[in-house]
């Protein structure tokens, strides 16, 4: 009676032992759903959003790929903590295990002596074996739930992170009613521009001894995405000019450098800016007569004046590239390079206009 009572408690924990080894061939199928999850989250995927969080997005849905996935009686796939926790085993299962085969605690009934032994070693130590293939293959590690998430690629995370900072940002101008947006590096814009255009003077007695020239300019600001702005600015002019005592390629010279207050009206969509604007304020000129051999003519060899520029302009960019068109009137104060004058309206006045275009970067 004994020993048949052994070798029944053998028997039935090998076929315990057997059905847990079983159990890990369902792995291939959840796998295979998982990847039938990806594929179709992946095809729902808004074409605007990047494969990097498209891809972030589908993985917290159907699950890392890294994890091995929970499964409930009806074969039902959980990809979430909550299905894990239903699905995990009892903190007590090796021991729940061992309890029910028979011997696997040693406390199967034996007589002392040898058959006592073979009844808590073999079949004992075929118990416990099933209970360790059981609790290593059926359930994931210790931890795999709480380690999802570092699985994430850094380029997914920072993905995710700049998309969320985008959205809070876009939400907090909404609620402000903030339209201007911030420029690529600093919230009011900086920017730098290389530009040129034509230039000539205004007043009858300066256009009839001079030609339309050119000037070129660099400009620094701040401001283009705000309503007051400023610049600075180097401006160089170059036109001929023709008088009795001066030789056929002589011509005038100009250097100086202006600052100015701009009022801007900036209009930005995504990355865009759209932004008309006007300016005023106040530089200095120095004129050079430049010609071959010694001036004989009746005009100042050099004039110091002080301008006055005033204009409207606009801008255009995009990423950070910008267009600049601006049209400016400068009116001189104190020039006599060709006679003395009593307003700065007279005829030999040195009053100028500008018109050209630049193109820079804004930051």
């Amino acid at each position: 009676m004994i020993r048949g009572t052994i070798f029944l408690g053998s028997v039935i924990g090998m076929m315990m032992g057997g059905a847990a080894l079983a159990a890990p061939q369902l792995q291939p199928l959840q796998f295979a759903e998982r990847d039938a999850c990806m594929t179709q989250c992946r095809t729902q995927c808004d074409p605007s959003v990047s494969d990097d969080v498209c891809g972030a997005s589908c993985t917290a849905e159907c699950g890392p790929a890294s994890t091995y996935p929970s499964t409930t009686d009806d074969g039902m796939l959980f990809g979430d903590d909550t299905a894990r926790e239903r699905s995990s085993p009892p903190a007590n299962a090796a021991e729940s295990e061992t309890d029910v085969v028979p011997g696997a605690s040693g406390t199967t009934p034996g007589s002392a002596g040898s058959t006592g032994s073979m009844g808590t070693g073999s079949t004992g130590s075929t118990g416990s074996g099933s209970s360790s293939a059981t609790t290593d293959s059926t359930w994931p590690a210790s931890g795999s739930a709480d380690a999802a998430p570092a699985q994430r690629s850094a380029a997914e995370q920072a993905g995710i992170n700049a998309e969320e900072e985008r959205r809070i940002r876009a939400d907090e101008r909404e609620r402000s009613g903030d339209v201007i947006q911030d420029a690529l590096l600093t919230p009011t814009g900086v920017y730098a521009f290389l530009g040129g255009g034509a230039t000539n003077f205004t007043q009858p007695e300066a256009v009839g001894a001079t030609n339309v020239g050119g000037y070129w300019d660099a400009r620094v600001g701040i401001g283009s995405r705000s309503i007051i702005g400023a610049e600075v600015a180097y401006v160089g002019s170059s036109r001929s000019i023709q008088a009795l005592g001066l030789s056929d390629d002589a011509f005038l010279l100009g250097n100086g450098v202006e600052g100015v207050a701009r009022l801007n009206v900036p209009i930005t969509v995504d990355t865009f800016l759209f932004e008309p604007y006007t300016f005023g304020g106040v530089g200095w000129q120095r004129y050079n007569l430049i010609t071959d051999g010694a001036n004989t003519s009746s005009l100042s060899s050099t004039d110091d004046i002080l301008a006055i520029p005033l204009g409207i302009g606009m801008s255009l960019g995009v990423s950070g590239l910008t267009f600049d068109a601006r049209a400016t009137y400068r009116h001189a104060l104190g020039s006599d390079l060709f006679g003395t004058q009593t307003s700065s309206f007279d005829d030999a006045s040195m009053n100028s206009w500008g018109a050209g275009g630049s193109v820079g970067f804004e930051f």
